[in-house]
C-alpha cells in the first residue's frame, strides 16, 4: 500500500529539537566555532519552548564579524557517513536552511495532524511591510 511505502516521520519533539541544532550548530560552525552539545531530554512543550529560547540565545550571541568571510570558509560537517566538507555559502544555503525549513514543516504537519488550529500565517508569520 502507498502508506507501507512512505517513511516513518520522526515525532514532534525530534522536528523541533533537529530545526533548533542545524541553525545553531551551523551558525556556529561559519562563525569559525565548535558547537557545544544540547542534550535531548525534552518531554513537554514546555521544555520545548525552552530548547527554542535556548537557541535563540545562542544565535543571538553570534556577532556579524564573526561571520565575516563565512561565505568562503570550508565547514566540516560530522555525519555518521563520514565528514562533510563544503564552502561556507553552500553549507547556509543547502544545508542549514534547507533543513531548517523541512524541519519546521513537518513540526507544522504533525501539530495540524494533531488537530492543533493552525493557519498559513501561524508558519509564515506577518507579511512584510
Amino acid at each position: 500500500s502507498l502508506h507501507d511505502a512512505l517513511p516513518i516521520l520522526l515525532p514532534l519533539s525530534a522536528q523541533v529539537r533537529i530545526a533548533c541544532d542545524v541553525p545553531r550548530r551551523g551558525i556556529v560552525r561559519l562563525a569559525g566555532g565548535e558547537p557545544a552539545p544540547m542534550e535531548d531530554k525534552e518531554d513537554s512543550f514546555a521544555d520545548l519552548k525552552a530548547r527554542i529560547a535556548d537557541t535563540i540565545t545562542v544565535l543571538e550571541g553570534i556577532t556579524p564579524e564573526s561571520l565575516e568571510g563565512a561565505e568562503d570558509r570550508t565547514i566540516t560537517l560530522p555525519t555518521p557517513r563520514g565528514d562533510l566538507k563544503m564552502q561556507g555559502k553552500d553549507f547556509l544555503f543547502g544545508f542549514i536552511l534547507a533543513n531548517l525549513h523541512f524541519h519546521c514543516t513537518m513540526a507544522y504537519a504533525l501539530l495540524r495532524g494533531a488537530g492543533v488550529e493552525l493557519g498559513k500565517s501561524d508558519y509564515m508569520g506577518a507579511a512584510p511591510q
